[in-house]
């Protein structure tokens, strides 16, 4: 199952919040965008303060291939809301024009992603300060986990976002509904770009062939999956942005 109709299929934003260093004022969202083909992306930027900045935010994205390809700086005055539209925003756009979307400030900022085809707005998240400080913990693994379906009458696929300047590294496993382990990956996933995973093409579809997904990561991660019916038709999206567990390094 490859990317239906250029991804009208369009898989739901999120926001990550990643902290840039211990003392750092700067903060760091991350979103998922699409501008595909037929496919629209709004960032909206609330400042949640009453500070005014006329270089408020730094916008950078990122394409499927991990490669910038927009940076632009944006003013907001105390309590503002900025709508980006990024097909607009952006010189060209294509079947690559997907992945992260950074937004940098040192202002308390609420973000809202908004995704669409043609006319009609499909998904709308908002999202804040999702990390709270974790950032400044010595965090050894993160463990991310969510329901898929490799059935007759459900598809899976799954991407894994690395917003962090450098590799992450992982492993992903797939356990079927009486738990047996059904496949492994070693993941090494680039800066700023996705690992991709359509379980179709990786094991066998059967009826008893659903269950979960569990990924454990070095550095925080989105873990993003897109359920479709057997015709290849988009059904709905989940995507995880927390961890549902932490293990932290041991202290000499």
């Amino acid at each position: 199952m490859k990317r239906i109709g250029n991804w009208i299929a369009a898989w739901i934003c999120v926001v990550l919040i990643v902290s840039v260093g211990a003392g750092a004022s700067a903060r760091s969202y991350w979103a998922y965008y699409d501008c595909a083909a037929g496919i629209s992306t709004v960032i909206v930027v609330a400042n949640a303060s009453e500070f005014a900045l006329t270089d408020a935010f730094m916008l950078r994205v990122y394409d499927s291939g991990g490669s910038l390809i927009h940076e632009s700086s944006h003013g907001l005055a105390e309590y503002e809301s900025k709508a980006l539209f990024l097909n607009g925003l952006l010189d060209e756009t294509g079947d690559s024009t997907w992945g992260l979307a950074q937004i940098e400030s040192e202002l308390l900022l609420q973000v809202g992603v908004w995704i669409g085809t043609g006319e009609d707005w499909l998904f709308v998240e908002n999202y804040g300060d999702l990390l709270g400080g974790v950032g400044d913990l010595s965090i050894e693994t993160y463990w991310y986990g969510l329901n898929y379906a490799n059935t007759n009458n459900r598809r899976t696929t799954v991407a894994i976002l690395n917003p962090n300047d450098r590799i992450t590294l992982g492993d992903l496993y797939l356990y079927d509904a009486s738990g047996v382990l059904q496949y492994t990956r070693k993941l090494q996933i680039p800066p700023h770009r996705p690992v991709y995973i359509d379980l179709e093409d990786v094991f066998p579809v059967g009826d008893d062939v659903w269950g979960l997904v569990d990924v454990s990561t070095s550095r925080a991660v989105l873990l993003v999956c897109s359920y479709f019916d057997a015709e290849g038709y988009f059904i709905d999206v989940d995507v995880i942005d927390q961890p549902y567990f932490v293990e932290f390094a041991e202290q000499e």
